[in-house]
């Protein structure tokens, strides 16, 4: 059975840590990465488990977001 392309971009990478995004709000949004480009998170709820993106990768804008209660970020991972 073949991974798809959704489980291939979430599979861990060995020693690097993943920041797993998680909405926290019902509508769907788009955050900037700090590399420039950005990240879609679905809505809250259905069973969404959130966006895993590498760690270095977390702006501040997704900071912002997180301390005022829109998003939860989850850093995972790393060893080897």
């Amino acid at each position: 059975m073949m991974a798809t392309k959704k489980e291939i971009d979430a599979a861990p990478v060995k020693g690097v840590q993943m920041a797993v995004i998680k909405n926290l709000s019902s509508t769907a949004r788009d955050y900037p990465k700090a590399d420039g480009e950005s990240v879609y998170l679905s809505p809250a709820g259905r069973g969404h488990k959130g966006t895993a993106i590498p760690a270095g990768q977390v702006s501040k804008a997704m900071r912002r977001a997180e301390r005022a209660g829109a998003i939860e970020i989850t850093v995972e991972g790393g060893g080897e």
